[in-house]
């Protein structure tokens, strides 16, 4: 979210879906409130979808009372290292670090319990975007593409909320925790097989089909659904 806000006419809050900042009578008025006492011309909030889950809402309810125009969905690639690093956290309570570290930190996995989260994760997604109105444009940021080229990925956010990037100064305010690779983070490793190794649930795909069954295209012919018009400047 800092990367975000570090442009003016971004302000992005917190996990507003937190019992912290919302009352569980009626979450969404009180979003609502929150966001429009700021005074960007595009203001957001961060959330998970277990977070969707807990408040028994779905995200077509939630992003029409709240007039969303577009869902930036960050998604990895490599699950068994978002893994590794879900268990540190939990293990270590902290989240993130605005101190850069060259430590690493060892965690077993067990690898039929890894792929029964991931199945439970891919259904979770799944019922959290059914129903996805499709004048609610997704904009997809893999977490490998946005640690390798930072900039380039900020920019082109910008780009698709019709937000000029050009005097984007990226600002960065915490560091990636654990970098050593993913062998070294994971004592059991070469107990895993290759495809858990190399497991991944595409978001993108699951985000696209939701849309697709709304617009009511077979799958057969998703393909020749037409590109998305550029977005107009704000």
């Amino acid at each position: 979210m800092s990367m975000l806000n570090a442009h003016s006419e971004i302000y992005c809050k917190d996990e507003l879906l937190d019992d912290r900042y919302t009352s569980t009578e009626d979450p969404i008025c009180d979003i609502d409130r929150q966001l429009s006492a700021l005074s960007q011309p595009v203001v957001g909030f961060k959330s998970m979808p277990v977070q969707l889950i807990n408040h028994k809402l779905t995200l077509p309810e939630l992003v029409q009372r709240l007039n969303v125009k577009w869902v930036i969905v960050v998604w990895r690639k490599n699950c068994l290292e978002m893994h590794a690093s879900y268990k540190t956290a939990l293990r270590t309570k902290v989240w993130w670090t605005q101190t850069p570290s060259t430590d690493t930190d060892v965690v077993d996995v067990n690898g039929t319990t890894f792929m029964q989260h991931l199945t439970e994760m891919e259904r979770r997604w799944k019922d959290v975007v059914q129903g996805w109105p499709p004048d609610v444009v997704p904009i997809f940021v893999k977490y490998e593409e946005l640690v390798r080229n930072c900039t380039y990925e900020m920019r082109r956010i910008l780009r698709c909320m019709s937000v000029d990037p050009s005097d984007y100064v990226l600002q960065v305010e915490c560091c990636r925790q654990n970098p050593a690779p993913v062998s070294e983070k994971v004592s059991t490793w070469n107990e895993l097989s290759e495809t858990e190794r190399t497991a991944s649930v595409d978001i993108p795909s699951i985000v696209n089909d939701a849309i697709s069954r709304e617009l009511n295209i077979p799958s057969e012919c998703v393909h020749l659904r037409p590109d998305r018009e550029p977005p107009p400047p704000l």
